[in-house]
């Protein structure tokens, strides 16, 4: 599967979370080469992005774990989400954007490499996603 494709797939959550008055932060979980889930940001402070994905894909799955899933978020995990990638041996993480305030993989801390199993990891930086949560936030601002 085309990592463009995927990401334009973030995008439209992002833009949906966006219109629904959510913080813009998607993951999509691929196995296969097909996605079997995505999300958005939640209402509640928990309900991450990528905490929701893993959830879905584990249903769908019908699993407890997800070996050999790839998931792709559009914003770098925080701790909780990246102790929860670790748990659902998440394979590969693609993320596009950091997070410098609370970031787990590149900008404080990397608890991906923390465990005996450690989830390789890609940042592929692409400032729309970088733009539309400062655009977010800015929003909130006035």
């Amino acid at each position: 599967m085309q990592i463009e494709y995927i990401e334009q797939k973030l995008l439209e959550l992002c833009r949906e979370a966006t219109s629904l008055d959510r913080v813009p932060v998607s993951a999509v979980v691929v196995k296969d080469e097909k996605i079997v889930s995505y999300a958005f940001n939640g209402i509640k402070s928990i309900e991450h992005a990528e905490m929701l994905a893993l959830e879905k894909a584990m249903e769908k799955l019908n699993t407890k774990r997800l070996d050999g899933c790839a998931l792709y978020v559009s914003l770098e995990p925080c701790p909780m989400c990246a102790y929860a990638i670790v748990l659902s041996r998440i394979e590969k993480v693609y993320f596009f954007s950091l997070d410098e305030k609370k970031g787990a993989v590149v900008s404080n801390v990397n608890i991906l490499e923390y465990f005996d199993f450690k989830v390789k990891w890609e940042y592929k930086k692409n400032k729309v996603f970088e733009d539309i949560l400062k655009d977010f936030f800015k929003s909130k601002r006035l």
